[in-house]
């Protein structure tokens, strides 16, 4: 909207939009368009040729009646034929159980091993059954994945809604879903929070719901997300002015208490057991190396990987630092490798995504933030520096290799590798803590909130580090979801609060026509556009409200009005929560207290249960991990270390810690650092600190800056003193200099980059 004239002012002849779902009718509207352009009829011949894809471009053919739905022999006959089609020799263990019930109107859930296939459960009786099926995802990069891949197979009717998505084009694909344009719609569960996203999803129609990762749900999963709480509310909305829809509840891993969790909170109707498969993956062998200090377990990654040269590979580390540092190392080595981690940009995170998912990367050095969606057919390798916090993790992460082993592709045989060393897995302390707020937090959380319905940045309500592990700062969404669960606190949907409103060349004309179809939003409309013009086209909720003495959520649904009528542009980029503290009622502090810690001792039960499994010296890998989940388990497996004496490829390696501190290219690195932090007077020891990752604790902590620094703990394979010898080489060849500082009185030096260290850095860029 706020671009609206100045691009239709660009185009030939009056605007048009048109939607084409084949190359063919894209390039009639063209020409047509353009007036002048006669159709060539080589052009049209070539385009005519273009076929679908694959199969699951013809899925829009065997769409089924409402009413052949109530005929479970008519779908399980579609189903032969979509089977047939797809050339699959027989539906993997589940799927049809599930698909059938989706498309009967049926409540379900599923747990479906990792590389399973889960996605189909729902994609297919999506393409299959009229109406839009919703996909509620928690991962941006899990639903880009799944619509791109489908997208390149031919399904045009798939979109996705999350954060990364603006507001005009997610209300342009919610019109196109009103239309019928879209058949499978990927929505995060944070939209369900906002006001104006509710409003038009309501409008929608939605015929079937589908719960991705549903584990995430309940809190005694292993990835518990407050958000997910919004789900059912959610569902109740959608159902309004309709029968309630079939809900799917779908996920990898999944205990018998969390499945019970999932069902409750989602009321599900089930009339019989969940579908819940073994979590075994045959084509997965498991090792585990023991290493004797952090030096060490460098170098057996770099050791491990490159028995594994050229085929795609994953290595998860339990920190952001760590990322840096392990993809610096395998580079050195030759590797094509790169970085991942939560906190990074999101276009960087794209970039990785799809430069891994295609080939043009071989490694990802990552947390636990990647891989989620990343349906890679052909990974061989997943290497874990240390143990996840939860056996469930482990699962899901070992299960990203060889997932296309059961269709006949490369590798046939996936290698899952876990490091272990001496007091190791010290990140779980983290998550434990982390895993619910402290009950001061949310006595905080409660002090600052006002009797009555109000809005609130969930910034400002409290903060949260996270101490560079890649976990989600919980802990207000959780006070929050607390002070909901014990009745003193309701959670309303969330209010826009920042944004812009931009007048167009029309806008008082429009307005002018609106007086004879609602007068009332016309003369609101008309104050509107006179508070915009006296403080600008920024939107601030706070300002915008005292200068109209009008509550901020009854502006907001003016301005959304307004916009959805194109007489004036509103763009949100922020929100706030809307809260209602109830009047003379306090919280059960106790109840929630006990609550938070029996989430805290379950997390850390986890964590213990997990740490064991890594340490175990004698049994079997994949019976335990199969005796967690209540699957049935085996003797012994054949598949893991502990009870078969399987070959380690990486086993008398030539690479020694020698020859890669020979490769790091340790001078390169240090003048990088001294060149990004010109002028910023940090001692040298801090510096050095940066480079080996000791970002220290308190008040001996790093500067913020440098503990965020994307070299930091780049060195840290050289150690403390390889790092003070290398600072000093460089000071020697004319490269830095030092120099005396001082500060309240105290005196240290520092170091910096020379002219001919930058001219240095100019050459090997």
């Amino acid at each position: 909207m706020p671009y609206r004239d100045v691009m239709l002012n660009t185009l030939p002849g009056p605007a048009r939009r048109e939607r084409a779902n084949r190359a063919e009718v894209a390039y009639r509207h063209i020409a047509e368009h353009l007036g002048d352009v006669g159709l060539d009829a080589e052009m049209l011949r070539h385009l005519r040729a273009i076929g679908p894809p694959d199969a699951w471009a013809g899925l829009s053919g065997l769409e089924l009646r409402q009413d052949e739905l109530a005929r479970p022999e008519v779908i399980a006959a579609r189903l032969e034929q979509v089977r047939q089609s797809f050339g699959f020799r027989r539906w993997r263990a589940g799927q049809p159980e599930t698909i059938r019930s989706f498309m009967e109107g049926r409540d379900c859930l599923a747990v479906l091993p990792t590389g399973s296939g889960k996605s189909i459960t729902f994609q297919i009786p999506a393409l299959l059954s009229p109406g839009v099926t919703l996909v509620i995802s928690p991962l941006k990069a899990l639903m880009n994945d799944q619509v791109e891949n489908l997208r390149a197979r031919g399904v045009t009717k798939v979109a996705a809604i999350h954060s990364g998505v603006g507001q005009a084009e997610w209300r342009d694909v919610l019109r196109g879903a009103r239309r019928g344009d879209y058949k499978l719609l990927y929505v995060s569960p944070e939209r369900l929070w906002s006001q104006e996203f509710a409003g038009e999803l309501a409008r929608v129609g939605v015929a079937r719901i589908a719960v991705d990762e549903a584990h995430c749900i309940s809190q005694w999963g292993h990835s518990f997300r407050p958000e997910y709480a919004a789900i059912p509310e959610a569902i109740s909305r959608i159902a309004a002015a309709a029968q309630r829809p079939p809900v799917l509840a779908v996920t990898a891993t999944a205990t018998h208490e969390v499945r019970r969790d999932i069902a409750e909170l989602l009321d599900l109707n089930l009339r019989g057991s969940p579908i819940a498969l073994s979590p075994d993956r045959p084509e997965i062998r498991y090792f585990a190396e023991r290493c004797t200090d952090r030096e060490d377990r460098d170098l057996r990654v770099v050791q491990i990987v490159e028995a594994f040269r050229s085929q795609p590979a994953i290595v998860y580390v339990p920190t952001r630092r760590d990322t840096s540092r392990v993809a610096g190392l395998l580079k050195a080595a030759g590797h094509v490798a790169r970085p991942y981690h939560g906190a990074m940009d999101e276009s960087r995170r794209l970039h990785t995504e799809d430069a891994f998912r295609h080939g043009e990367l071989d490694v990802v050095v990552a947390t636990k933030a990647f891989g989620m969606g990343i349906d890679k057919p052909d990974i061989a390798l997943i290497l874990h520096l240390e143990m996840p916090a939860t056996i469930e993790e482990y699962v899901q992460e070992t299960g990203r290799a060889a997932r296309g082993a059961i269709e006949g592709k490369e590798p046939a045989v996936g290698a899952a590798v876990l490091l272990t060393m001496p007091r190791d897995c010290s990140i779980h302390g983290v998550f434990v803590k982390g895993a619910a707020p402290r009950i001061e937090q949310v006595r905080r959380v409660w002090s600052r909130l006002s009797v009555g319905v109000h809005a609130y940045e969930p910034d400002e309500l409290d903060r949260a580090d996270d101490g560079g592990a890649d976990r989600e700062s919980v802990a207000v969404a959780l006070a929050v979801h607390y002070l909901q669960e014990d009745g003193a606190l309701r959670r309303h949907l969330d209010a826009p609060w920042r944004g812009r409103v931009s007048l167009m060349s029309d806008t008082g004309q429009r307005l002018e026509e609106l007086w004879a179809d609602d007068p009332g939003l016309a003369e609101r409309g008309r104050r509107l556009v006179e508070v915009a013009g006296r403080l600008g086209d920024e939107y601030r909720a706070e300002a915008w409200a005292r200068e109209l003495g009008r509550p901020a959520v009854d502006i907001a649904a003016d301005l959304l009005e307004l916009n959805g009528r194109d007489i004036l542009g509103f763009s949100v980029w922020k929100h706030a929560w809307m809260l209602e503290r109830r009047p003379d009622v306090e919280p059960s502090w106790a109840v929630i207290e006990d609550q938070a810690d029996r989430r805290r001792a379950a997390v850390g039960v986890k964590s213990q249960q997990a740490q064991s499994f890594a340490k175990r010296k004698r049994g079997c890998r994949v019976r335990e991990m199969l005796a967690y989940f209540d699957a049935e388990t085996l003797e012994t497996c054949g598949r893991c270390d502990l009870c078969t004496p399987l070959p380690r490829p990486w086993a008398g390696s030539h690479i020694s810690r020698e020859g890669l501190l020979e490769s790091l290219p340790t001078r390169s690195l240090v003048l990088q650092l001294l060149d990004d932090t010109r002028g910023a007077r940090y001692s040298r020891r801090n510096l050095e600190r940066t480079l080996v990752g000791s970002v220290g604790s308190a008040e001996y902590a790093l500067p913020e800056r440098l503990a965020g620094h994307h070299l930091c703990g780049g060195l840290a394979f050289l150690g403390a003193t390889g790092v003070t010898q290398r600072i000093d080489e460089l000071i020697e060849q004319g490269l830095a200099r030092t120099l005396s500082a001082e500060h309240d009185g105290t005196v240290f030096d520092r170091v910096e980059i020379t002219d001919a260290g930058r001219a240095y850095l100019r050459r090997i860029s």
